[in-house]
C-alpha cells in the first residue's frame, strides 16, 4: 500500500518508535506514516529529528498504549533549509552507522548467551528423575496485576515500577510485597523471564507466576521458566501476547524439594559467567543508547554544524 519507503511512527505498543519502511510495503494501522507535505523537508532528516522528540506526552492509554493524531498535532518541531538538512544528515549517518555495526555485534553476542542460557537451563530442568509431570496452571498462580500508566508514575516515589521490560519508574505504593518472578505477556519481548524484588508494584505487561504451595519453589520456577520455548504460546501479530488460555497446555517436570535446591544451586553457580556477560551486553547497549541521544541532541540543537535556524 505504500510504494515508497516511509517513515514511520510506532502509535500502538511500543508507542514512539521511530522505523523506515522499504520501498513497496504494506504499513499496517499499529503504525503512523510521518510524509512530508512539501518539499522543504527531506524524509531523511525527519526520521532522524523525530528520533529526537520526547513523545511521552502524547501517548494515552494504559492496557494499550497509543498515540492518535489529536495530541501529536500540538507536538511542534523545526527543521533548517535544505543545505544544512543534509549536512547534518550526513554527519549523523557517518556516527550513527558505526554505532549501530558495534551494537548489532553486541545484540547477536547477547542472543548466542541467551540460547546457551535456554539450552542449558531446559536440560537440567527437564526429564529429571523422579520428577512428576504436572501443568503449570496447576501449580502456580498465574495473573496480570493492575497497570498503571507512565503519567500515574511519581518521580519520588518510593517504590519501584516493573513493566514488560524492566523497571519504568516509581510509585507511591506497592501491590506485591515479596520477590516475584514474572513473564513479560505483552509486546515485542514477550516470554523474558524476571525476578522482581520486594515491595514492587508489577503492571499488567507481565504476569505474575506465584506457587500455590511448596510442591515447587520459586528459585527453580524461575529457571523452569527460562528453559521453555515461549514461541508457540505466543499469540497475536500485531501485539504478541500470552494469554491463561495459551498456558492450559503447558506442562512442566517437577523433582523433590531437596532436587529443586540443587538444581536451583546448580544452576547459579553454572550461569555466573552468562549473567555478568548479558548485564555487560545490556550495559553497552543503554550507554549505545544514550550516545545514540546525545548524537540527536547536538545534531538539532546546531551542535554538530552551524547553528539550526527554526522555521
Amino acid at each position: 500500500n505504500h510504494e515508497d519507503s516511509e517513515v514511520l511512527l510506532s502509535c500502538r505498543g511500543n508507542c514512539g518508535t521511530v522505523n523506515v519502511s522499504l520501498p513497496k510495503s504494506w504499513i499496517n494501522g499499529n503504525a503512523m506514516v510521518c510524509k512530508p507535505r512539501n518539499s522543504n523537508i527531506t524524509k531523511s532528516y525527519l526520521r532522524y529529528l523525530l528520533e529526537s522528540v520526547n513523545f511521552e506526552s502524547v501517548i494515552t492509554g494504559t492496557a494499550q498504549q497509543q498515540i492518535t493524531r489529536e495530541p501529536l498535532a500540538k507536538v511542534e518541531i523545526m527543521y533548517p533549509p535544505l543545505p544544512e538538512q543534509h549536512k547534518i544528515v550526513e554527519i549523523l549517518e557517518d556516527h550513527l552507522s558505526r554505532l549501530d555495526a558495534a551494537l548489532a555485534d553486541v545484540k547477536q553476542a547477547k542472543v548466542k548467551a541467551a540460547q546457551f542460557r535456554r539450552s542449558f537451563v531446559h536440560e537440567m530442568t527437564t526429564a529429571v528423575e523422579g520428577s512428576k509431570v504436572m501443568g503449570l496452571l496447576e501449580i502456580c498462580e498465574v495473573y496480570q496485576p493492575k497497570t498503571i500508566s507512565t503519567k500515574e508514575l511519581i518521580a519520588d516515589g518510593e517504590f519501584p515500577v516493573y513493566g514488560a521490560n524492566g523497571q519504568i519508574g516509581f510509585y507511591d505504593k506497592f501491590n506485591h510485597e515479596e520477590s516475584e518472578v514474572t513473564v513479560t505477556c505483552r509486546g515485542a519481548t514477550c516470554g523474558t523471564v524476571n525476578v522482581i524484588p520486594p515491595m514492587s508494584w508489577i503492571t499488567g505487561n507481565a504476569m505474575v507466576f506465584k506457587p500455590k504451595d511448596n510442591r515447587i519453589q520459586k528459585g527453580f520456577l524461575e529457571y523452569v521458566l527460562r528453559g521453555v520455548d515461549w514461541s508457540p504460546i505466543i499469540t497475536g501479530t500485531a501485539q504478541p501476547q500470552i494469554t491463561r488460555a495459551s498456558l492450559q497446555d503447558l506442562y512442566i517436570d517437577v523433582p523433590n524439594a531437596q532436587i529443586q535446591q540443587t538444581i536451583y544451586m546448580e544452576l547459579e553457580s553454572s550461569l555466573t559467567q552468562v549473567r555478568n556477560a548479558l548485564k555487560m551486553c545490556e550495559r553497552v547497549e543503554m550507554q549505545g543508547a544514550s550516545l545514540r541521544r546525545s548524537l540527536l541532541q547536538a545534531a538539532f540543537t546546531g551542535k554538530l554544524t552551524k547553528e539550526v535556524a527554526s522555521v
